[in-house]
Parts: C-alpha cells; sequence; structure tokens
C-alpha cells in the first residue's frame, strides 16, 4: 500500500540518499505521485515523500541531474536491501536499475 507523506512524516523520517534508481520521476508521477519543486543553493529539484508498506521514501531529481534517474532518499540507518525491494516490489522494477551508494561516505567520521 502506498500514501503520501506530510510535510512533518517527512522531517521526522530523516531521510538521506541512498540509491539511484535508473527510471524517470515521470513513471511515479504516473502512479500518482505528486512532486513538488523547489530549490537549494545549487539547484532546482523535484520532491515526493511516500510511505510504501509503512517504510519512508523520497523521491529526488536535481534539475540538471540525468533525466532517467531518480534518487530515493531513505531513513538515517536503514537496511538498504530491505527498502530496495519493498520499492522495486511495489513499482514492478528489476533490481538492476539500482545503483547503491555508500551512505557512511556522506557522513563526517
Amino acid at each position: 500500500m502506498m500514501a503520501a507523506m506530510s510535510s512533518e512524516q517527512i522531517k521526522a523520517a530523516r531521510l538521506a540518499p541512498a540509491v539511484t534508481v535508473a527510471v524517470p520521476p515521470k513513471l511515479f508521477k504516473a502512479f500518482g505521485i505528486a512532486f513538488s519543486q523547489d530549490e537549494d543553493d545549487l539547484d532546482s529539484y523535484e520532491f515526493a515523500g511516500v510511505l510504501i508498506n509503512r517504510l519512508p521514501f523520497g523521491l529526488l531529481q536535481y534539475q540538471h541531474a540525468p533525466s532517467g534517474e531518480t534518487t530515493l532518499l531513505l531513513p538515517e540507518g536503514a537496511t538498504i536491501e530491505t527498502f530496495v525491494a519493498e520499492f522495486a516490489k511495489e513499482f514492478d522494477l528489476a533490481r538492476d536499475l539500482f545503483h547503491w551508494r555508500d551512505i557512511r561516505q556522506a557522513t563526517p567520521a
């Protein structure tokens, strides 16, 4: 089951970039996921927060990132394999479309 996340849920989930999936945001929009547009110091981006079987996910694409990719944001400390399996199942995506990032590299020692 999939549901949109409120801004309070998004903040509480403490999402961080973890996985890139080789699928454009328009696929997720076709499933009814609403993206909002915003910008930070570097670029404009589209973002959506969703719960899939009670697991929080963020979907992000920067304007100048490759158009055929979406970054998945997962809760800090999440078991990436568990989240990717649920996400892949929900959208019927092949596992080879997912590319892991080492989120430990993003955290200063």
